[in-house]
């Protein structure tokens, strides 16, 4: 396994905006990105705390770092939280069994693959953040995982999607500010042209 650096607590993905329509069978599942996850915008960004892609990201992590997992060549700094391994721990035995499947295939497939330079990676995280047309870039490979997260959703959201959205929404309520400040030093450092409109950020609680 690689040794990767420290990810922060909250991983904020900027995104072209892109059409909504078409897509594969989980695209039309999925649908695009509901109204409900929409934090705070700015003329710059939409702030969105999304399910999928924080469902995506969370069992990544735990596959590095989560119980059973070889943690011997990893930065320190990577793990998973305690309060979501008491979580874990807290399940009877066929919740922890079913867990378990999702985050051995994340184990098997997907940590040596870099979540931010790999371009299948990349595609994937699109399809996740912006569903429609974004999900017909991804590698074939990756249809599987498509499925393993659509089918594992339920698990996520009952057990640790609650507590990831209010760590979400609590990040971002910190960075808005932040982020608006710069946006106007910067204009009135350099007066540049304002650039096109319609990004936006996701946010994954890891």
């Amino acid at each position: 396994m690689k040794v990767r650096a420290a990810l922060l607590l909250s991983l904020v993905i900027l995104l072209p905006a892109g059409p909504g329509g078409g897509g594969s069978a989980f695209a039309a599942r999925l649908g695009s990105m509901p109204a409900a996850s929409q934090l705070p915008r700015s003329e710059l960004f939409t702030f969105h705390s999304d399910v999928f892609i924080n469902f995506h990201h969370f069992l990544y992590r735990w596959a590095q770092a989560g119980p059973g997992a070889d943690t011997s060549r990893l930065d320190r700094r990577i793990r998973v939280r305690p309060q979501d391994i008491e979580v874990y721990e807290q399940m009877d035995a066929t919740q922890r069994e079913r867990w378990d499947v999702p985050v051995a295939y994340y184990r098997a497939n997907m940590i040596d693959r870099d979540l931010l330079f790999d371009d299948e990676m990349l595609a994937l995280r699109d399809c996740l953040v912006m569903a429609g047309n974004f999900c017909d870039r991804i590698a074939a490979r990756d249809q599987a995982t498509l499925e393993l997260l659509n089918e594992h959703m339920g698990q996520y959201r009952m057990f640790f999607w609650d507590v990831h959205n209010q760590a979400n929404r609590a990040w971002i309520a910190e960075m808005i500010p932040l982020a608006f400040a710069s946006r106007v030093k910067s204009r009135r450092a350099w007066r540049r042209p304002t650039p096109a409109p319609g990004r936006r950020a996701a946010t994954a609680s890891m």
